[in-house]
């Protein structure tokens, strides 16, 4: 297991609201509809993705 300083978990945090509001603000808006820790996954460089988009829905402005 790994331990992660503060301002790593804020940064990882930051980058996954950051995802989260690149799908929602997208002009095809995508819901994820279920974010939790397992559904993030660190890259290399400790980068935060948004992973599983299995119960994801496509979100129209109407």
């Amino acid at each position: 297991m790994q331990n992660y300083t503060w301002t790593q978990c804020l940064h990882m945090c930051l980058e996954i609201a950051r995802g989260l509001n690149h799908l929602h603000t997208s002009p095809r808006r995508i819901i994820h509809g279920d974010i939790k820790s397992a559904n993030i996954l660190l890259g290399m460089n400790r980068e935060a993705k948004v992973a599983y988009f299995g119960i994801s829905k496509h979100h129209t402005n109407q």
